[in-house]
């Protein structure tokens, strides 16, 4: 297992292929974190468990960050689920908009190899880049045309129709898959108001990205729903209203001699407080 900085760059697609070449598992971590965290995690990767294709970390938003160990299989299931339920294919060019080192961003670059595709490395994440790139403005030669889907956290998305002021996106760009933190309500209305095609997803780095997925047109009907479970992904609700799920996207484990991921069912509770609707 190797840890790395890298960034949703060419430099970071090379150095995560080079590892992957030479069947070393790489651990991307952010380059935001504090030399602390950066050491406590470095240290944590003796516990590697086997299996693993890929080991990153959670955000920490409930304690210190654990390793998370993924498997190939996890990310070939996140890969096929995502697929049927974005009716994703061999045509579609993402753009490289999240750094690897988050799970959204490590699926932008594993998705490809199981569904064909282009991945787009923009010179940057900059609002007026994203723009351009939904454009095919600026973009490197042999890209094959405008970006057709993107994924974004809501505060990227809010810079984004900041910067547009209102233009919407042009009948090539279809879809602007967006999590990663809970969407306001009224950024929602905002980016619906303005055409823009937007798909909500929850899930977590312990479920390889996506658990729940509501694709544009079922946004567009119930603004605010992420839709039912992924093919394959069992949910259900404690009786105190907890998430908890399970399924093939499922990872592997923690690292080291933390606590288990899933109960003795095999499932993973998340945390998170729901409601079916």
């Amino acid at each position: 297992v190797h840890p790395l900085t890298c960034a949703a760059d060419l430099g970071g697609l090379l150095s995560l292929l080079a590892l992957w070449r030479l069947g070393v598992t790489p651990a991307p971590l952010n380059a935001r974190l504090a030399a602390p965290e950066r050491e406590r995690a470095v240290r944590s990767l003796a516990g590697a468990r086997g299996g693993a294709q890929a080991v990153l970390w959670t955000s920490g938003t409930s304690g210190s960050p654990r390793g998370v160990v993924l498997s190939a299989e996890n990310l070939r299931a996140s890969a096929a689920a995502a697929a049927a339920r974005l009716g994703l294919g061999p045509a579609d060019r993402w753009l490289a908009s999240l750094s690897p080192a988050h799970v959204g961003g490590l699926a932008l670059i594993t998705r490809p190899f199981f569904l064909g595709g282009s991945l787009v490395l923009p010179d940057g994440t900059d609002p007026a880049t994203l723009s351009r790139s939904i454009h095919g403005a600026g973009l490197p030669p042999g890209t094959g045309g405008p970006v057709t889907h993107m994924s974004l956290v809501p505060t990227q998305l809010l810079r984004l129709l900041d910067h547009r002021a209102g233009a919407p996106p042009p009948s090539s760009f279809r879809c602007v898959l967006l999590g990663g933190a809970h969407t306001p309500a009224t950024l929602l209305a905002r980016a619906l108001a303005e055409g823009w095609p937007v798909a909500l997803t929850y899930g977590m780095t312990e479920m390889t990205s996506q658990v729940c997925t509501a694709p544009p047109d079922m946004v567009r009907a119930d603004p605010g729903t992420v839709g039912p479970p992924l093919d394959g992904v069992e949910l259900r609700l404690a009786d105190d209203g907890e998430i908890l799920v399970r399924g093939p996207t499922r990872a592997v484990g923690y690292l080291g001699d933390g606590p288990d991921l899933a109960d003795a069912d095999g499932w993973y509770h998340t945390g998170d407080l729901g409601e079916l609707g």
